[in-house]
């Protein structure tokens, strides 16, 4: 009982020392995240799914570069960036969106399916063999050595 009343109680306490903190809109929230279940839950195509789906598959990549992005070109520009801002957020974003897209589909995803083919086998080699995690498994039709015979045990 306690324990369960304590989790309702800390979400809601640390929801809004969020929303006072970082002085967060409520409204956003309460519209957009609503408005973004519903397009997931239809089962009709809509004109907004590629989008998401776009930017869901580039959000690794954004978390990874955001912050390395944004403090190299505020090491490069220093101050004089914040004369024109918003614009050059907006930039930064579009730039590190394209950027995250770029790489997730011609780095990121052939590099996972190398090592997911590598580590489920897919990838044989001539001799039936194949690679996991550098240990080469032989896993060919036709076994080398003839399974061993089983032995009585000696109760002397």
């Amino acid at each position: 009982m306690f324990a369960t009343g304590a989790l309702r109680t800390t979400l809601g306490f640390f929801l809004g020392v969020f929303l006072y903190r970082f002085r967060a809109d409520l409204s956003k929230y309460i519209i957009l995240f609503p408005v973004a279940v519903l397009i997931a839950a239809t089962n009709r195509r809509s004109p907004l799914e590629r989008i998401l789906l776009l930017l869901g598959s580039a959000s690794y990549p954004i978390y990874v570069l955001h912050r390395p992005l944004g403090s190299l070109i505020h090491n490069i520009f220093g101050a004089r960036i914040e004369l024109f801002a918003p614009w050059s957020g907006y930039l930064l974003a579009a730039f590190l969106v394209t950027l995250s897209v770029l790489l997730e589909r011609h780095y990121d995803i052939p590099v996972r399916r190398s090592l997911s083919a590598m580590v489920l086998g897919r990838k044989r080699r001539p001799d039936g063999s194949i690679v996991v995690l550098g240990a080469s498994l032989d896993l060919s039709d036709t076994p080398n050595t003839k399974p061993p015979k089983p032995t009585e045990p000696n109760w002397n």
